[in-house]
């Protein structure tokens, strides 16, 4: 309600997949309750190794695609926030991380599909650390797993408020940052990041047509799979449950190949 009384709204352009404006800027909401969360998580475990680093990180990052949201940040300025402020709070941090959340706002672009996938994502991730005795990795799965299935309702299809890049910053930076948790403790980030191969793999794909089509990368357009669907007729909710069900797929092979649960 605060972001819409400020007039913090998605406007549709000729790039758009929805008709009406819809306000943005909602997935502060994850940010903030998760990240509380995660704090107090950190503090009762004795701040493991890294995992102060992941909050800071999320936690930055969702502000700094709060103020884009509302102030319309250029590129390059973007870019090279997201490298400061994931480099101060992890050293591990690489031009690798910046790209995955990147990816995953990018394919933040029809209702529910962004969440559905953070979802799954994170939910593999508590079970995968519960399995392995990763307190701390678990815990910040679930707490994410949560706050972004409490957002999905008002942002499945049609949506009521969309998550902006304030959203998928931090559920990019959060999954990132989890990952490399999971890679310190001996889990390689395959295993930990399988389940949004199939979500990521669409960005991936578009955006090395765009470079050797020598398009401008940080123009908006309707180049992804899942929004050419939309355009030729697909509903939104059918796409987002076809991505689920994929990601879904591979959660269940990631668990099932890696944990053992058989």
């Amino acid at each position: 309600h605060l972001l819409s009384a400020k007039g913090i709204v998605d406007k549709p352009n000729e790039r758009s997949l929805h008709s009406t404006p819809i306000v943005r800027g909602v997935g502060i909401s994850m940010s903030v309750v998760w990240v509380g969360v995660a704090l107090v998580a950190s503090l009762i475990l004795g701040h493991p190794e890294g995992s102060l680093a992941v909050v800071a990180m999320a936690g930055s990052l969702s502000i700094l695609g709060l103020v884009d949201d509302i102030r319309h940040l250029s590129p390059l300025v973007r870019f090279v926030a997201e490298i400061h402020l994931g480099g101060a709070a992890i050293p591990l941090w690489t031009v690798w991380g910046v790209l995955v959340i990147n990816l995953f706002n990018f394919m933040d672009g029809i209702d529910g599909l962004a969440a559905s996938q953070t979802v799954i994502a994170a939910v593999a991730i508590g079970v995968i650390g519960v399995a392995l005795h990763l307190t701390v990795v678990s815990v910040f799965g679930v707490a994410l797993a949560g706050v972004a299935l409490g957002f999905l309702p008002f942002n499945w299809n049609p949506a009521r408020c969309f998550m902006g890049d304030a959203g998928s910053y931090f559920c990019g930076a959060a999954l990132v940052g989890m990952w490399l948790l999971g890679q310190k403790e001996g889990v390689s980030l395959l295993v930990m990041g399988l389940p949004a191969i199939g979500f990521l793999l669409d960005a991936v794909v578009t955006l090395l047509i765009r470079m050797l089509r020598r398009q401008r990368l940080w123009q908006a357009h309707r180049a992804h799979l899942y929004q050419r669907l939309v355009v030729r007729g697909w509903s939104q909710r059918t796409v987002t449950l076809d991505y689920a069900a994929v990601a879904v797929g591979l959660a269940t092979l990631d668990i099932w190949q890696f944990v053992g649960f058989k």
